[in-house]
């Protein structure tokens, strides 16, 4: 049991795979519409996992497997002192985690892992268009090309240099 001010609340225990036996992920197709809803919703997400100067390292990994098994959807920040590059770090971890590298920004990764059991995000689903049954109405063309008021005409609005009505004043 937690605390938190006047909420209590449960938490179960969720041991972390150990670092010989990566979990087997369901296989995901990260297509361009995926990718972009994913970077969306990693947008506000802080990192989890820092990588310092002592670079992949086993509690580094553990560290990552229960991120990615709690998380599903984690950003990671490499230090300036880390002795990999970020391209290459992207690499090596998505390998290590058998997650899906995303996205890099700057010193930050993007990873996605859905769980085997119960996945939190729900990806969005390829939308077919082809052999709809559905009958759309063309559209039918107004009948003026302007809208102009009735009774003039359209030259009947510039009637000043400037483009406005100059008001006449009455006395």
């Amino acid at each position: 049991m937690r605390e938190y001010g006047a909420i209590t609340r449960s938490v179960p225990n969720r041991k972390a795979p150990s670092a010989n036996q990566p979990t087997a992920s369901r296989k995901v197709e990260i297509t361009g519409k995926v990718r972009r809803y994913l970077r969306g919703l990693g947008h506000e997400l802080t990192p989890v996992v820092q990588i310092g100067r002592a670079g992949l390292t086993p509690g580094v990994k553990d560290e990552l497997e229960r991120a990615l098994s709690f998380h599903e959807l984690i950003k990671v920040r490499l230090s300036k002192e880390c002795p990999i590059e970020r391209d290459e770090a992207g690499e090596q971890l998505a390998s290590l985690t058998l997650a899906k590298h995303i996205q890099t920004l700057g010193s930050s990764l993007l990873f996605y892992r859905p769980r085997p059991k119960d996945p939190r995000i729900e990806l969005p689903g390829p939308v077919s268009t082809r052999g709809a049954t559905a009958h759309v109405e063309p559209r039918k063309p107004s009948k003026s090309k302007r809208a102009v008021p009735k009774g003039r005409s359209p030259s009947s609005r510039r009637s000043s240099p400037s483009g406005f009505a100059a008001k006449k004043k009455s006395k």
